[in-house]
């Protein structure tokens, strides 16, 4: 496992882990906010934490944390929050109400929670097209991105995409089918009960 830290745009960082399984190589990606009121979004899983919280010390004392920002609840996204949010105990869990009834009631935390009335941008995104990938939402989601023309793309999961990649994706996302096909890892899921 590696990780490092890299300045994306003014005050901005991504923290990006590899991780080697299988052969295969899996990126991990937070995003750290250094301005007045420091943010963390999302935390990596829980085995993490130590290197993540690394990363950040190199820019800022991870104890001055303000804000603990969850877009959503998977082990790999948010698996160090109670130690991110123990090792900056004036620091509150950002995240939208839905994910305070669903989830968190789960963590038995006891913390400040804020933007619990709000809907974030990315839950309401979320709450429009479903949670799964099926193309159609998928692509009307690409082509409102391809009108703001981004300079960069930052995902939780791989590499940045700069402007002059972005259109090759964008492409593959219109025209390949990439919707779920009774298919995990590439294995075909049973289609009985009994198997």
């Amino acid at each position: 496992m590696s990780t490092r830290i890299d300045e994306i745009v003014d005050g901005i960082y991504r923290i990006s882990t590899t991780v080697t399984n299988g052969g295969f190589d899996f990126q991990f990606n937070q995003f750290l906010i250094d301005d007045e009121r420091p943010a963390l979004i999302h935390t990596g899983m829980y085995a993490m934490h130590d290197d993540v919280r690394g990363a950040i010390a190199e820019v800022l004392d991870p104890g001055e944390l303000e804000y603990v920002t969850l877009l959503h609840f998977e082990s790999d996204e948010c698996g160090g929050m109670d130690r991110f949010l123990e090792g900056a105990p004036d620091s509150a869990l950002a995240c939208s109400a839905a994910s305070v009834q669903l989830n968190l009631s789960g963590w038995n935390y006891q913390g400040r929670v804020e933007g619990q009335g709000r809907r974030a941008e990315m839950c309401g995104f979320y709450r429009e097209m479903g949670i799964f990938a099926h193309e159609d939402p998928v692509r009307d989601v690409v082509d409102r991105i391809g009108n703001l023309d981004p300079d960069w793309i930052h995902g939780m999961h791989g590499g940045s995409l700069a402007r002059e990649a972005i259109p090759d994706y964008v492409r593959a996302l219109r025209e390949e089918p990439f919707a779920y096909e009774g298919k995990v890892l590439g294995r075909e899921l049973p289609t009985d009960a009994g198997a």
